[in-house]
């Protein structure tokens, strides 16, 4: 497992990467405040799994509250500001990519 942040990870198998979502098990659950994952899709490359991530992380900042376009275009700066120092650079994953054929769609 990856874990890109708090909120989000990606799993990775033989087959393809899964982007989850931690959650914490609600007052009326028997595991109550327990974490556990939720999958939110699934991707045939690791750099599409890092993109899937970054709509959910845009999707939360801007659901947040109202705001004005100015605002948002910030919070979507801040949110690929983050995934960008948690994960490295996307030039970096691609050049992994390229180099070890890992998440190129066969």
């Amino acid at each position: 497992m990856i874990r890109v942040n708090d909120r989000y990870g990606i799993n990775v198998d033989e087959c393809d990467y899964s982007v989850v979502q931690f959650v914490t098990a609600g007052e009326k659950s028997k595991k109550k405040g327990e974490e556990y994952t939720r999958t939110l899709g699934y991707c045939s490359t690791f750099t599409g799994a890092i993109k899937a991530v970054n709509k959910y992380m845009v999707r939360d900042a801007l659901a947040e509250n109202d705001m004005s376009l100015n605002e948002a275009v910030r919070a979507i700066e801040e949110v690929n500001t983050e995934l960008l120092r948690n994960l490295s650079t996307m030039d970096m994953i691609d050049r992994i990519e390229l180099k070890t054929g890992y998440g190129t769609k066969i």
